[in-house]
């Protein structure tokens, strides 16, 4: 059991989030599934009953008849549907909110309307309800946030409304800052370099931020800006080209709807984290075709995908613009930057850099949310160097 006030680390993710919880002076982050740390982000009503989580995705693979909602699909919704213009339909599922004033719902069954910051605080809930169960660690007192910076720092607006009611302090923090503290903690008694450009790789955008560590850990600001980028070439995007090339190569015959094709095309871009070649038969994306074996090749993977790869390395190559090799290093992060096609391109280009890889499953910017609170508090050995201040925080008073 942990001592003091009990901190829980959140890192709300699109399609999972991740948990960490401060139990006996060490930051641990918590896995519900053997082997994962990934909880899914996702919302289902069943028989006037709100699943969360695991118990959610289960439900929505058994059940087709009940909808499941990833809470945080349409945080930044408006750069998606005018990024993707025509093929924002692939992405964004098939049912519509309705605003309300502030207010946005969205429908989860035949006439079931959640708020949508209700839906977010249910699911937060369910988080702390795991967590407190989570080797006896007991009720969260204070709640950590990390915060994605592609929301152009409004969402620290946002987001206090969503945790006001939780009955708890909570504090909101940068995800590149509390990455990069993460890293620090990692790396153990090895000196951290002066900037350090931090880079997430998620399912929906590619986030880019030099992180100063003189100290005060905080995200640099030149000529008046945060140094910070963000690409909506997320995985989801290379998927949708990955589908379109699908479309462009057997136009001639009646393809399946566009969700089979995605769903297609998504297990063609996984399978190439592992293998050099994906074989998949034509009726598998085509009604009227013949049964016939076709072999997709990494090059063809490469090919597809190197637009997008391109412009990611030019986000952090301007990002990087007046450092150099002496005073910074990368991290890079999140569930895409597993793509070799990513990291090789990486590693040839940036190949005088310093560069760490953290796996998706390492619960990275949960476990520095979570120890970013704990060092505001106490401070921690190994950390006592430097100082992180949160965006936002609340003390709650019963």
């Amino acid at each position: 059991m942990s001592t003091g006030r009990r901190i829980t680390g959140l890192d709300l993710g699109n399609y999972n989030s991740k948990v960490c919880i401060f139990n006996n002076g060490e930051p641990v982050a918590m896995s519900l599934k053997q082997g994962s740390f990934s909880i899914p982000t996702l919302i289902i009503n069943c028989d006037g009953e709100k699943q969360y989580g695991y118990q959610a995705s289960m439900i929505s693979q058994t059940n087709k008849d009940h909808v499941a909602f990833e809470l945080l699909y349409y945080l930044h919704i408006k750069k998606m549907l005018s990024f993707m213009q025509r093929d924002a339909h692939s992405i964004i599922p098939s049912w519509s909110p309705l605003k309300t004033g502030e207010r946005v719902f969205f429908k989860l069954g035949h006439n079931d309307y959640l708020d949508l910051n209700d839906a977010i605080k249910g699911y937060v809930e369910y988080l702390l309800d795991c967590a407190s169960e989570y080797l006896s660690y007991g009720k969260t007192d204070i709640l950590a946030v990390s915060v994605p910076i592609y929301h152009n720092f409004e969402i620290k607006n946002q987001l206090p409304q969503l945790f006001d009611g939780l009955s708890l302090s909570y504090s909101l923090f940068w995800e590149p800052e509390v990455g990069v503290l993460a890293h620090i903690y990692n790396q153990k008694k090895r000196q951290t370099k002066d900037f350090v450009l931090f880079c997430s790789y998620g399912s929906l955008s590619f986030d880019v931020a030099l992180v100063s560590t003189k100290q005060n850990i905080r995200i640099v600001k030149e000529d008046g800006r945060y140094s910070v980028e963000c690409k909506l070439f997320g995985g989801k995007y290379n998927t949708t080209l990955i589908r379109r090339h699908l479309d462009n190569m057997y136009k001639d015959y009646k393809l399946k709807d566009v969700s089979k094709l995605q769903s297609i095309a998504e297990q063609i871009k996984l399978a190439f984290y592992t293998e050099d070649e994906y074989y998949f038969d034509l009726q598998e994306i085509a009604d009227d075709a013949p049964s016939c074996t076709l072999c997709v090749e990494e090059e063809d993977i490469r090919k597809i995908l190197s637009e997008p790869t391109k412009s990611l390395l030019e986000e952090m190559r301007g990002a990087l613009s007046g450092h150099n090799i002496s005073d910074t290093e990368i991290v890079i992060c999140g569930k895409e930057a597993r793509s070799p096609i990513f990291k090789n391109s990486v590693i040839s280009h940036f190949n005088d850099f310093e560069v760490t890889w953290y796996d998706y499953e390492e619960a990275l910017c949960a476990v520095g949310a979570c120890l970013a609170q704990a060092h505001c508090n106490n401070g921690i050995d190994g950390l006592l160097k430097y100082k992180i201040d949160p965006i936002y925080r609340k003390e709650h008073t019963d």
